[in-house]
């Protein structure tokens, strides 16, 4: 699965992202939540978090709302440079009816 625009750091191995939305993935961990990644020479930390009826998701880290990008069918990425494991941070889904 090829998303233009979107870094493969985001993106997470592409057979888990189809997996996962087809509810075909054993361990989603292996896919959503925090992981350490390197973004353009940049260490830091990667989040991924999946609702299906979500059309919009923002990380709230550091009292900081930071929007994620939208990967596929209610999966969304971002990369926080410099972050480091483990990671404390809330999601905030946001949905058509609101």
């Amino acid at each position: 699965m090829a998303l233009p625009n979107v870094d493969p750091v985001l993106l997470g191995h592409p057979d888990q992202l189809e997996a996962l939305i087809s509810d075909r993935l054993h361990d989603p961990h292996s896919l959503l939540g925090a992981h350490p990644a390197e973004l353009g020479g940049t260490d830091g930390v990667v989040v991924r978090s999946y609702h299906p009826d979500a059309i919009g998701c923002t990380l709230l880290w550091h009292d900081e709302g930071r929007p994620m990008t939208l990967l596929s069918e209610g999966v969304f990425a971002t990369f926080i440079p410099g972050a480091r494991l483990p990671l404390t941070y809330r999601l905030r889904f946001h949905f058509a009816n609101g």
